[in-house]
């Protein structure tokens, strides 16, 4: 079963072991403390040629949800694909930064790869890169 983890008050009822028993809890009662989930990811890319590199391996049967993303380019403008499984597919779509450009996303909803495929970037140029990655796998 799943882990519940509680912190606040509650009108009328009770909490045992992680299990909202019986009652009502109030409105702004609960805060969310934020847990990481138990197969969470960050990985960090440094690239300077052109050619298809991996981010986060595939591995069968799982897939790799991405809830933040860091892209910095060096001195030359470049375009950044990041892919699922390869640039065919992609994820974000072709980014184009201008010399010493950047992004910081963060997904609400997670962008995630199909079973088993590989999370893959690839730039248009030889120049520098810098990609983070967080996210986790199921």
């Amino acid at each position: 079963g799943s882990t519940v983890l509680f912190q606040g008050t509650t009108t009328g009822g009770t909490v045992n072991a992680g299990t909202i028993n019986s009652g009502t809890i109030n409105a702004g009662t609960i805060t969310d403390i934020g847990i990481n989930h138990p197969k969470a990811f960050g990985t960090v890319i440094n690239s300077g040629t052109s050619t298809l590199g991996t981010i986060k391996a595939g591995i069968t049967g799982t897939v790799t949800y991405i809830t933040d993303v860091v892209i910095s380019v060096g001195g030359t403008a470049v375009n950044v694909e990041i892919g699922d499984g390869g640039t065919a597919n992609p994820l974000l779509g072709t980014l184009s930064f201008g010399a010493n450009g950047g992004l910081s996303a963060s997904f609400r909803v997670p962008m995630q790869t199909s079973s088993g495929s590989a999370l893959t970037f690839k730039q248009s140029i030889n120049s520098s890169l810098m990609i983070r990655v967080n996210g986790y796998t199921t």
